[in-house]
């Protein structure tokens, strides 16, 4: 027997067969996923029937043509500032050789992007 819940997403009505209570179900509607409730609601026939769908991350927005090598997400990468290598170079040289202005190096940043699925640092190029 199926049983009434609404779209946490769109708030249609979606019927959710007993099988399928607790588990992630598809809106038939909006196509939203959503966990299924314990609850018992009778429900009207003419309600379109939620498809088991699996986990899956939330999709989101995404840079045109980009694909991480890794774990193959099109998420837009997260970008940091980082000291650059050459930074860390002049910062190891100034604290020898002019120990006042060491800081100095510490001011060569680079931007780093970074995955946002799977964290690992990408190469070079524009994102």
């Amino acid at each position: 027997m199926a049983h009434v819940t609404n779209c946490p997403s769109c708030r249609a009505e979606v019927q959710v067969p007993e099988s399928l209570f607790g588990q992630r179900v598809k809106c038939p509607t909006c196509g939203g996923i959503f966990s299924a409730p314990t609850s018992v609601v009778t429900a009207p026939e003419t309600i379109p029937h939620a498809a088991v769908e699996p986990p899956q991350p939330t999709p989101q927005p995404s840079t045109v043509g980009f694909r991480c090598p890794y774990c193959k997400t099109s998420r837009r990468p997260i970008v940091r500032d980082q000291i650059s290598p050459a930074g860390w170079i002049v910062f190891a040289v100034m604290i020898f050789a002019c120990f006042p202005l060491f800081w100095i190096g510490l001011l060569m940043k680079e931007n780093v992007h970074y995955c946002t699925d799977c964290g690992m640092k990408l190469g070079g190029g524009s994102f």
